[in-house]
Parts: C-alpha cells; sequence; structure tokens
C-alpha cells in the first residue's frame, strides 16, 4: 500500500521576547531548557506573576489562537471542568441517548478493566479482591452485621440513634 502525504495545518509560529513559539497539541509552545513552555502561561506570568499549581490558565472564547492578555482567565481546574462541561459546544451531546448510552458502555468497560487489589474484611477477615479504593468489607452481608453490632453496644451503652431527617438536619 502506498503512503499519502497530507499537508498539515500551517499555523503561523509566534515571537514572543525573542523566542519562538509553535502550534501544538491546541496551544502555542516553546521548547525552553528541555521542557515544554505554553506561551499563554508564559505571557499570564510576565504579566501577573506565578500561576498557583491548583489553578489554570483559560481562554475566555475558546479560540487557542486568539493570544491576548485580555483574553485569558486564572481559574480553577474544577471550575474548568465545569465551564467546558456546560459549554455551548458540549451541550448538545449529552442531550443525545446514543451519546449518553457510549459514555455509560465506556465507562462499564473502564470500571470492569480497573486492576483490583487484594483487601481484608474488616468483619470477618476474609481476604477479598475490590477496585474500590475505600472497600472495608468483603459483601453487604458483613457490612450490614456490623452495623448491627455496632448499633446493639450503643443501645447498651445507652446511646440513642438520632432519626434519619434529624441527621440530616444538624
Amino acid at each position: 500500500m502506498q503512503k499519502i502525504d497530507l499537508p498539515s495545518p500551517s499555523f503561523p509560529k509566534i515571537v514572543y521576547r525573542g523566542c519562538e513559539y509553535t502550534f501544538r497539541w491546541g496551544k502555542y509552545v516553546n521548547r525552553h531548557q528541555g521542557r515544554w513552555r505554553a506561551l499563554h502561561r508564559k505571557m499570564w506570568e510576565d504579566a501577573y506573576g506565578d500561576i498557583p499549581k491548583s489553578q489554570v490558565i483559560r481562554m475566555i472564547d475558546g479560540d487557542p489562537h486568539h493570544i491576548a492578555l485580555d483574553n485569558m482567565k486564572l481559574m480553577g481546574r474544577l471550575e474548568m471542568l465545569n465551564a467546558i462541561a456546560h459549554s455551548p459546544r458540549n451541550k448538545d451531546h449529552f442531550k443525545d441517548p446514543f451519546y449518553r448510552a457510549r459514555l455509560s458502555v465506556n465507562m462499564q468497560i473502564r470500571q470492569k478493566n480497573k486492576p483490583k487489589k487484594p483487601l481484608s474484611c474488616t468483619f470477618c477477615n476474609k481476604n477479598f479482591k475490590s477496585s474500590a479504593h475505600n472497600a472495608k468489607y468483603c459483601s453487604t452481608r458483613c457490612y450490614n452485621k456490623h452495623r448491627r453490632k455496632v448499633f446493639k453496644k450503643m443501645k447498651e451503652m445507652g446511646i440513642e440513634r438520632k432519626p434519619l431527617n434529624d441527621r440530616l438536619v444538624s
């Protein structure tokens, strides 16, 4: 089979403070001292100082080619993910039932392929494997038995259980 050379999209190179930035991975980057540096991060740091590790820079209009300080916004990582999820470009995907079904199947496949680690049940000391990082019991049966045992001890000590609706309020 003959290999076909496709023309690569050419984006203009940007020169900022004597360094040439090329467009890769959806942003303008430069190789500096063996590490890749993003242009928008360099511009922000030059103007406002260091960027905290918990913060990221987002282009307000969503266009990675529009590099300007008035188009950049500093925000938390979770806030950025919410902004991307609720952007008009992504809202149509979640209305599509086929997309939602495919998303659900992909999540199930990831959960199934997740490695299971050996654990020990806190109630019966039986060894079991689970992909959940916080599993304490080998089954719901052991979990319920442990709860009954705890509630029985509480009753013997004279500690009264609060009703469920009171626990939610206080």
